[in-house]
């Protein structure tokens, strides 16, 4: 199984994709580096994947998990400033994805009567296009602050919270940090 798959399966698919990358002691991990990365990742994430990804589709959608890790790092952070040049750029490569994507809303019927669906086109650019909206939903709807960034040290994965007091993005990042808080507190050299 590649390693894309096990991290954070519970998660929503944008969120999953910021977490394609990430630190891990001195080292950096890439879950997009290639086509065959790029099929595994959007095949995981439940959206269609190019047959033959070319590296400008590996490109586009790194650049788009670069972005949302950008807006999602100032969505996250404990300052209200105006947003950066940075933000601005990453706010650009989101609207062209969310421009590029054949989406669109269709009336349909529904047990309870007509309901408005998401009809996305099943192509790379559909893919693109709704984890880019699926992404900005997440970092534009910040009053519930569900969005959030794991606060155990070397970790800095992205994780949606289905409870007001959750810090930590999985059990092994919260039982590290309360192992190191009580290693800390009862192991201290003294004097």
């Amino acid at each position: 199984m590649h390693s894309v798959e096990l991290v954070l399966p519970g998660e929503p698919p944008s969120v999953r994709l910021m977490n394609t990358t990430w630190a891990d002691r001195d080292e950096v991990f890439d879950g997009l580096r290639d086509g065959d990365d790029l099929r595994v990742v959007l095949t995981a994430l439940g959206r269609r994947a190019p047959r033959r990804p070319s590296s400008g589709q590996v490109g586009q959608l790194r650049d788009l998990r670069a972005a949302l890790r950008a807006l999602a790092a100032a969505a996250t952070g404990s300052h209200d400033a105006p947003p950066s040049s940075d933000q601005q750029r990453a706010a650009t490569t989101v609207n062209a994805a969310l421009a590029a994507a054949p989406v669109r809303e269709v009336l349909q019927g529904a047990a309870d009567g007509w309901a408005l669906r998401l009809s996305v086109d099943e192509s790379f650019a559909g893919s693109l296009g709704l984890l880019a909206r699926e992404g900005t939903q997440l970092i534009v709807g910040r009053a519930d602050r569900r969005l959030r960034r794991c606060t155990a040290p070397s970790c800095g994965l992205y994780f949606t919270a289905n409870h007001a007091r959750r810090q930590w993005c999985s059990t092994a990042c919260a039982d590290r940090v309360r192992a190191a808080r009580y290693y800390r507190r009862h192991h201290r050299s003294d004097p």
